[in-house]
């Protein structure tokens, strides 16, 4: 360990300056938020609870990332900005560029290496596992040069799955401005870099032909000339090769950024939204979202490159002797094309919907179409999609006409007229070339920007396709609180005073209910169909949000706690056909809530689970035990199975309170008994909502 990290470690007493300061040095979140100081023998996942508590309380995003000898240098490398724990204190990673930055408690910021942070980190464990390594290199006879190298290989191996330390990246909020969250990748430095690179290509190629050129229009062509007109040739090569890795850069940047806002907001979209727009809507949006990057990626870099062509185009217009002509022609070519593509996005628009329109019909009459042979003679059954397709076929004829006189006709037409000029007006051979040379450039020009433009409005209007996936992940309004996490632990583990819930119609479901649940409660909920009961078990564990009242649990409001560490402390297994199995391994499925990767004594737990809940058969029955895969395309399971499940997944959360949802009515008498069995054995406090 080099004396450069011994002076960058901060104590654990200084941890809440050490998220503000690296908050500040990011540029994430609010540097004037108050962080209280951590109490005193924080650990484990208490300590990474107070750690994300105290970064949303400066409005920035913070995830934990579990530290092992296999994915240790991978996680480092690329964590920046984060907090290292290690055995000494607390390192503040502030950014990588080559070379590793920390952040040292004076404010300096020290370059140090990736090998020495590695080593920090892991120090500890590979000194318990120093003696024992020795000792076998001994027995061996290993020495010289060859024990250090054999030393390393038996330490990484050792280490290979064993948990050495937590790493905890700090991030924007999730539905931040998306270009606060861009520029947070580089993104302005790397499209100035862009747009400077393709300048100065593009000034180079206009040189080497003007060199060329100049001595072909003089009547004779030298080495010197040729050997100009080569060099700057070779020139272009390098920027050449910088504008592509630019793109590629991103491409990969902004292309990964938005996939994490779809699938942010898809995990957060609203079930009963889910269920009312259908399996036909979500799958238009799935294909939409694909579109969306492919064509703002091509179709936003072709435009801004094309607009340094126009400008470059532009000014060699200038210096034509029919410059008088030239230019206003060009401009209103490039004003035409504006134009025709507005028009453009209306067609397209009015496309785009008769598809997806189609698309949903075809998907829920598939849904559907037993009933439809059924009841309709066979020389009705498509009467509908006839009309559709024949519609579909008008829409997609007129836009391909349109798209054929923007993208082409366009473009030539002021290649023609810029021709007809250059060749009436130009008085020597040498203005008819640079204005023959201004004319091609401005063909070029306008037909990427119009290429560009075209990419880029299928890219906007697949965008209201795929907006509300990304308005579906909304901030959480009442973060957690650091003080919160460890409020006083009283009785209650959830109490309501006049809650009420209405729906977006008005018609309100439950209305001033007052509740109290006390640890150690066996609580059943029983009422007719409609009357709120699912309803009141979603409020209870925050799966919505209730329209008026209050809702606190150990003492705490449900607003002071958050979200988060509320859903953590309320399990809930909702009704059957709102609970999903996920096309993964088992394990996966029942452990879902709790970190991942599981820990030995997470299988081990699982595994009893299973065993109390009678699914033991099944999992002798599976080749794969608990890491067989389940789902839509693995092991099937039965409907009893899956509720069993279900019941396990909830029970291995560790809530303070397990809210049961109908989620035992599958089940035959036997399995139902030993079911609640294992229920209210594992169950600290326990809520079922059952019919009379």
């Amino acid at each position: 360990m080099t004396g450069g990290l011994v002076e960058a470690l901060w104590p654990r007493e200084d941890l809440h300056f050490l998220i503000a300061a690296l908050g500040s040095a990011a540029g994430l979140g609010d540097a004037s938020a108050e962080i209280p100081k951590a109490p005193a023998g924080l650990e484990g996942s208490r300590l990474s609870e107070w750690i994300m508590a105290s970064a949303a309380l400066m409005k920035s995003d913070i995830e934990p990332v579990r530290l092992d000898g296999v994915t240790l240098r991978d996680r480092i490398r690329s964590a920046a900005p984060a907090i290292i724990e290690t055995p000494e204190g607390f390192l503040a990673l502030v950014r990588l560029k080559g070379t590793m930055r920390v952040l040292t408690p004076s404010g300096k910021i020290i370059l140090t290496s990736i090998e020495d942070v590695c080593g920090l980190v892991s120090r500890h464990d590979e000194q318990l596992l120093q003696p024992a390594v020795e000792t076998m290199l001994n027995r061996c006879n290993i020495a010289g040069e060859r024990r250090q190298t054999v030393r390393s290989a038996i330490l990484r191996q050792r280490l290979h799955s064993k948990r050495i330390g937590t790493l905890w990246q700090l991030r924007p909020l999730r539905n931040s401005s998306f270009i606060s969250e861009l520029s947070g990748t580089g993104l302005v430095e790397r499209l100035l870099l862009l747009l400077t690179s393709h300048a100065i290509e593009t000034v180079l190629f206009l040189s080497s032909w003007y060199v060329i050129g100049q001595g072909a229009l003089a009547g004779h062509l030298d080495v010197d000339r040729f050997y100009q007109w080569s060099l700057l040739l070779l020139c272009i090569a390098p920027f050449r090769m910088l504008t592509m890795r630019m793109q590629g850069k991103m491409a990969i940047s902004v292309g990964g950024l938005l996939k994490k806002r779809l699938l942010a907001g898809a995990l957060n979209l609203d079930p009963a939204t889910l269920r009312a727009e259908g399996a036909g809507i979500l799958l238009g949006r799935t294909l939409e979202s694909e579109r969306v990057e492919s064509l703002a990626l091509s179709g936003g870099m072709t435009a801004l490159l094309s607009t340094v062509d126009l400008g470059l185009t532009l000014w060699i217009l200038t210096h034509t002797d029919a410059w008088y002509l030239l230019v206003p022609l060009f401009l209103y070519a490039v004003f035409l094309v504006v134009w025709l593509t507005v028009r453009y996005r209306d067609k397209r628009s009015s496309w785009t919907i008769s598809r997806l329109t189609m698309t949903l019909e075809l998907v829920e009459k598939m849904t559907g179409h037993r009933t439809r042979l059924a009841q309709q003679k066979p020389e009705h059954w498509h009467v509908i999609e006839d009309q559709q397709f024949e519609a579909y076929e008008r829409t997609s004829i007129a836009l391909d006409r349109h798209l054929v006189i923007l993208s082409r006709l366009t473009p030539r037409c002021w290649l023609i007229a810029g021709l007809v000029v250059v060749m009436n007006v130009a008085g020597s051979t040498t203005a008819m070339a640079v204005g023959l040379g201004g004319v091609i450039s401005g063909y070029q020009a306008v037909r990427r920007f119009t290429q560009g433009l075209v990419q880029l409005v299928g890219a906007q209007i697949a965008w209201r396709q795929v907006q509300p996936l990304v308005e579906g992940a909304p901030i959480d309004e009442n973060p957690t609180r650091p003080y919160a996490v460890f409020h006083q632990k009283c009785g209650t583990v959830v109490e309501t005073h006049g809650l009420t819930f209405r729906h977006g119609d008005g018609r309100q479901i439950i209305g001033s209910e007052e509740l109290e649940i006390n640890e150690g409660d066996r609580v059943l909920l029983e009422g007719e169909s409609g009357s709120g009961k699912s309803t009141l078990a979603s409020l209870l564990c925050g799966l919505k949000i209730p329209t008026s009242g209050w809702l606190a649990s150990r003492g705490v409001s449900q607003k002071e706690l958050g979200m988060g560490t509320w859903r953590k402390q309320i399990a809930c297994a909702p009704q059957f056909h709102e609970n999903h199995l996920l096309s993964a391994p088992l394990l996966f499925n029942l452990l879902m809530g709790r970190h991942w990767p599981p820990t030995k004594d997470d299988v081990g737990e699982a595994t009893e689970v299973c065993e109390e809940l009678g699914l033991g058969d099944l999992l002798r029955r599976m080749p794969g035990g608990l890491s067989q895969m389940v789902g839509e395309s693995g092991w099937q399971l039965s409907q009893g199975e899956r509720s069993r499940v279900f019941l396990a997944r909830a029970l291995l959360q560790r809530g303070d309170l397990v809210i049961l949802d109908e989620s035992v009515a599958a089940l035959d008498p036997e399995n139902l008994r030993i079911s609640l069995e294992c229920c209210l054995r594992r169950a600290k406090t326990i809520l079922i909502v059952a019919h009379p």
